[in-house]
């Protein structure tokens, strides 16, 4: 008989190892001096913060697959907690500056002070139905999701000023919007429903997730080589 999680564990596996593999395909671009040229300083550095960002949580996930199920070694925290904290901060900075940068430049403070808010009631609420009574370290894995969910939100409302670059920002918003509902689920799915009904809700969310990251990627260095080409 197939074991569903464990199919389940490996597809998200792969999906991260697709994300992470575009992820590099991605960064490999910011060495090419003709797509470097493409960006100021500041922007250089956010886009660079944001697809380290999520080839990193890619790179987390392959880790945790072959700890916990080739290695069968799962411990409270471990490496891959490292690349997937790393990437979280890395990610939530660089959409925070995105954010920041384009209200800056266009006078539109008072968007960025809706995600502000935004931010305060999402992260209040995603706390209170993953926290518990205790606080641990793996409730703050779904806070920064949705903190990066919030500051995401940017790619819609400055849509316009983002230009090519609004579409893959866009699948990204997506995808960790599905990273962040998989977090919830996987943070308090024992308690909400049957724990595996829990981890088999998360995985499939977690599966979305990596798929649309990996996704975004390539989109990403599409837009790229067109505005390069001047297309």
């Amino acid at each position: 008989m197939v074991d569903v999680t464990s199919v389940l564990s490996a597809l998200v596996a792969l999906a991260a190892a697709f994300s992470a593999m575009t992820g590099l395909f991605v960064l490999e671009g910011f060495f090419r001096n003709k797509l470097k040229d493409l960006f100021d300083d500041t922007s250089y550095l956010i886009f660079f913060f944001l697809v380290s960002g999520y080839f990193f949580y890619g790179l987390g996930e392959v880790l945790y697959y072959l700890i916990s199920s080739v290695l069968s070694e799962a411990g409270y925290f471990g490496v891959q907690d490292l690349y997937w904290l790393g990437g979280g901060i890395m990610i939530l900075l660089s959409f925070i500056f995105l954010s920041a940068t384009f209200a800056k430049r266009n006078m539109r403070w008072g968007k960025f002070m809706i995600l502000l808010l935004v931010g305060v009631v999402l992260a209040a609420v995603v706390s209170l139905a993953t926290m518990g009574d205790t606080f641990s370290f793996s409730n703050m894995y779904p806070l920064i999701s949705s903190l990066i969910v919030t500051f995401a939100l940017g790619s819609f409302l400055f849509d316009q000023q983002l230009g090519d670059l609004s579409l893959p920002l866009k699948i990204f918003f997506f995808a960790s919007l599905f990273i962040l509902l998989a977090d919830i689920f996987y943070s308090s799915g024992a308690t909400l429903l049957a724990n595996d009904l829990g981890t088999l809700i998360s995985d499939l969310l977690y599966l979305a997730g990596y798929v649309l990251s990996g996704t975004a990627f390539l989109t990403l260095r599409k837009r790229w080589h067109s505005l390069a080409n001047g297309n």
